[in-house]
């Protein structure tokens, strides 16, 4: 098992393997910490979903909030 505490981990984890993948992830505490202002979570958020669009082993993003 290998073990990401960071965006950038896990879009490398995402990237070392082959085939197109399905992205689920909860933002809630994960990409946004607790009490992050509304402006902030959607930076936030929307920084995460394009990172992971932008990488070429994903064929689709779906954040869950």
């Amino acid at each position: 098992m290998r073990s990401v505490s960071s965006l950038d981990g896990v879009i490398a984890f995402v990237e070392s393997s082959a085939g197109d993948k399905v992205i689920i992830f909860d933002v809630d505490n994960t990409v946004a910490p607790q009490g992050a202002s509304l402006e902030e979570f959607g930076v936030l958020v929307n920084t995460a979903i394009d990172r992971f669009e932008a990488s070429p082993n994903v064929a689709r993003v779906i954040a869950l909030t």
